[in-house]
């Protein structure tokens, strides 16, 4: 998993080159050990225009993880993953990939 910076507008930005291929990660483990949710039974994953989805997500325990092949604009690029739990309750992340060049 690439390393994340938290930044001021609440999301997880990852500064990355342009059209790189890397597997992000979306975390609800530690919420819904709180909240003692066991599942995510779904997700779906809404990236920008020039953001691909490269084959499917895979959910395992409160982590969904995707690759995503990034955009040759330097700009950045979201990523929402919506997650639907055994509770049938839903929660959304979101990923900012800054395309820099390297």
């Amino acid at each position: 998993m690439n390393a994340f910076v938290m930044k001021a507008d609440g999301f997880a930005h990852i500064e990355a080159a342009p059209k790189a291929s890397l597997v992000y990660t979306y975390s609800w483990t530690d919420w819904m050990n709180k909240c003692g949710i066991t599942a995510i039974t779904t997700a779906l994953i809404t990236p920008d225009p020039g953001l691909t989805l490269t084959g499917g997500y895979v959910i395992s325990g409160g982590l969904v993880a995707q690759r995503f092949t990034l955009g040759s604009l330097l700009r950045p690029y979201k990523a929402v993953c919506r997650a639907t739990f055994n509770t049938g309750e839903s929660d959304e992340r979101t990923v900012v990939f800054d395309v820099r060049p390297r």
